[in-house]
C-alpha cells in the first residue's frame, strides 16, 4: 500500500520497532506475509467488494487507466445496469473510452464526465 517492501518485515530495525511496541506480538516473515497473508486479505477484500457492489442501486465508475500496474485489463463483476456514470480523467484515449462505453446498447443512460480534481489539478500546475 505505501511503496513498502516486503523485505521490511525482517528488517533488524523494523523488528526492533515492532517488539518495542508489542512484546508479545510475533512478527511474520515476508514469504509468509506476501504468500499467505497478502492472499486472505485480497479474497476478503474482493468478497467484500463484490458484496457491496451486488447490494447497490446506483454507482459511479471513477477509471484513471485502462490497465492495473501489473499491465492487466481492468475488469469488473457485471454492475453495468447500476452505472450512472463515469468518471475519468481527460486524455484521448480516456475519452474515447467514455464515448465508447456510453454508446454501448444499454448504456445509453450513463452521463460521462471529465474528472474535476484532474482539471484543477492542470489549472494549478505546480
Amino acid at each position: 500500500m505505501n511503496g513498502m517492501s516486503f523485505l521490511t518485515v525482517d528488517n533488524d530495525f523494523f523488528v526492533e520497532f515492532i517488539k518495542k511496541i508489542n512484546p508479545s506480538y510475533v512478527l511474520p516473515g515476508r514469504k509468509k506475509l506476501a504468500s499467505e497473508i497478502l492472499t486472505e486479505e485480497m479474497v476478503f477484500v474482493e468478497n467484500k467488494n463484490k458484496s457491496l457492489l451486488s447490494e447497490a442501486a446506483h454507482l459511479t465508475l471513477n477509471i484513471d487507466g485502462w490497465n492495473d500496474r501489473c499491465g492487466r485489463l481492468c475488469t469488473t463483476i457485471n454492475i453495468t445496469s447500476k452505472i450512472r456514470a463515469i468518471v475519468t480523467d481527460n486524455p484521448t484515449v480516456m475519452q474515447k473510452m467514455r464515448e465508447l462505453f456510453v454508446a454501448k446498447p444499454g448504456n445509453q443512460h450513463i452521463i460521462g464526465l471529465r474528472c474535476f480534481a484532474h482539471a484543477i489539478n492542470l489549472i494549478a500546475g505546480k
